[in-house]
C-alpha cells in the first residue's frame, strides 16, 4: 500500500503538477521510502518542483535530469500510467493522495518516537520523557487530521 500511494503521488506530480504543485513540493525527502520513487522525487526537486512544471515538456525535462536509465524509464512509466482518479483533474483526489503520503510519513515518525520514549526512564529523565510525549501527542493529532483529510477527499 505504501508503494502504491507513493507511485500515485509521483504520477500526479508528473502528469498533473498543477493539481499537486506546492503540496507535493512541501513533502519532505523522507516521505518517499521506495528507493526508485525517492530517486524520481529527487529529480522533481532538482527540476524546481512540481509547482514550476511547464506543460507538456515537464516529463521530458524530468527524464533529461535523471541520473540513470532506470530512473528515466520509471519517469516514462509514471508519465503514461493511468491515474486512479475518476476524472483527470480531480483536486479532491490529488489532495487525498498527498494527505495520505503525509499521513504515512507521520506514522513512521510516530513509531520511531514511540520507540525512543520506551527506551527512556520517565523517573530519571522526566523532562525529556514529557517533551517527547508532547511531541508524540501533537503528531498523533496531525496524523488523525491527515487521515480524515485523505478519506474525506475521496
Amino acid at each position: 500500500p505504501v508503494a502504491q500511494v507513493e507511485r500515485e503521488a509521483l504520477k500526479l506530480a508528473i502528469q498533473r503538477p498543477g493539481l499537486v504543485g506546492p503540496q507535493f513540493d512541501d513533502l519532505d525527502d523522507a516521505a518517499f521510502t521506495v528507493p526508485p520513487y525517492s530517486a524520481v522525487r529527487a529529480v522533481i526537486t532538482t527540476a524546481g518542483g512540481a509547482s514550476t512544471a511547464n506543460g507538456a515538456d515537464w516529463a521530458a525535462q524530468l527524464r533529461d535530469n535523471a541520473a540513470d536509465d532506470t530512473t528515466k524509464s520509471l519517469i516514462t512509466e509514471l508519465a503514461v500510467e493511468n491515474i486512479r482518479a475518476t476524472t483527470d483533474d480531480d483536486p479532491r483526489y490529488a489532495a487525498a493522495v498527498i494527505a495520505r503520503v503525509r499521513e504515512l510519513r507521520a506514522t513512521r515518525v510516530i513509531e520511531e518516537l514511540r520507540g525512543r520514549i520506551q527506551r527512556i526512564n520517565p523517573v530519571e529523565q522526566e523532562a525529556e520523557y514529557n517533551r517527547l510525549f508532547g511531541v508524540l501527542v501533537g503528531l498523533e493529532v496531525e496524523r488523525h487530521g491527515l487521515r480524515e483529510q485523505a478519506l474525506g477527499a475521496l
